[in-house]
């Protein structure tokens, strides 16, 4: 479910969801699983995340590691593919089929979105240890490529890392900061 349906939904409006973060050890030995892909499915996978506010800033080299991380989950008709409520663990993103979005609330089940052939959701899951805030339920035959909460981080964390390793090396090179400490210098 995007933002924007959250966020305008009467059940929605006015509540604080409660979001925490997960403590991950050091990552930067660990190794992710490279999914093999077509180039037609990388780029379907690739075009979908950069319009998502969460994957939009990403460099080429974040980007490619976290298509390369996705793995494919199939779905039939009305399986349940997230359940509002229920710990999540992945974001997904649609390769084909159709899929609706509910929220429970007092009044009951409602429709707030419906997912045409393409679109991902599940953000909060890969970003926090949260409850899902809707329901996701496959409307006909669904192919989906998933990103799991574990990966999502050691990729950001490892990318991070190397990022601010590099600066820090060209940094301790210029004359002028040569005086500087590892903390004045980052």
């Amino acid at each position: 479910m995007d933002f924007e349906a959250r966020r305008n939904h009467p059940s929605l409006r006015n509540k604080r969801k409660s979001v925490c973060a997960e403590r991950l050890e050091d990552v930067s030995d660990m190794k992710l699983e490279v999914i093999k892909k077509s180039e037609e499915e990388a780029a379907r996978i690739r075009k979908i995340l950069e319009k998502n506010m969460l994957f939009n800033s990403l460099d080429d080299h974040q980007m490619k590691t976290i298509v390369d991380a996705m793995f494919v989950v199939e779905k039939v008709d009305s399986e349940v593919i997230i359940q509002q409520g229920e710990d999540g663990d992945n974001f997904y993103v649609i390769d084909s089929g159709h899929v609706d979005v509910y929220v429970d609330d007092e009044t009951g089940r409602n429709l707030v979105q419906t997912y045409d052939g393409e679109g991902a959701f599940g953000e909060l899951a890969i970003m926090y240890n949260s409850p899902r805030a809707a329901t996701c339920i496959a409307k006909g035959n669904v192919r989906l490529w998933a990103l799991d909460r574990l990966s999502y981080k050691v990729i950001l964390m490892q990318t991070s890392i190397a990022r601010r390793n590099a600066y820090r090396a060209f940094l301790e090179k210029v004359p002028s900061f040569l005086h500087l400490t590892e903390f004045e210098l980052l």
